[in-house]
């Protein structure tokens, strides 16, 4: 394999968004202090790209089990992990400052890179694509991802709405 060939032939709005997510990443490295809403942002993130990894699936019942199965099974984790963070909140303000993390570069680069990973891999190999077992593996990911995500940030919000 090429790897000059498979970075260049990626498509052009592929490296920004790479950009975003670095930014973003290490921008989050330090502790901050930012609008409660802020918390939504990845979920968010999520629930839009989760469509579109569902309908990619060789069947999209299958990807939506799959993806709901996974990120059922990593939301309490994701409770877990929130509950050793020690924000502090500002309910007046509507403020949560939290302390400097990598989640969210960790969070954004393995999302990037399963689904660049992957989309090379059916590139090159579209008999893969229709595979079932090989297909569902980065629905599989991403709802996993989503489940983390969407218990480590709800608990935030909950102890926002519970403690401020």
């Amino acid at each position: 394999m090429d790897m000059l060939r498979i970075v260049t032939g990626a498509p052009i709005w592929v490296w920004p968004i790479l950009g975003l997510l670095i930014w973003m990443g290490v921008r989050n490295l330090a502790e901050r202090r930012a609008p409660v809403w802020t918390l939504a942002i990845l979920p968010l993130i999520g629930g839009i790209l989760a469509p579109a990894r569902i309908v990619g699936a060789p069947s999209v019942t299958a990807g939506a089990i799959v993806y709901l199965i996974s990120a059922t099974i990593l939301l309490w984790p994701g409770i877990r992990a929130a509950q050793t963070i020690d924000a502090a909140f500002d309910r007046a303000a509507g403020r949560i400052t939290l302390p400097g993390s990598p989640f969210t570069l960790v969070l954004g680069l393995s999302i990037f890179f399963v689904s660049y990973a992957f989309g090379v891999l059916f590139a090159l190999r579209p008999d893969l694509a229709a595979d079932p077992l090989i297909a569902l593996v980065p629905v599989a990911i991403g709802g996993a991802l989503m489940g983390f995500t969407a218990g480590r940030q709800g608990f935030l919000y909950s102890r926002y709405l519970r403690d401020a």
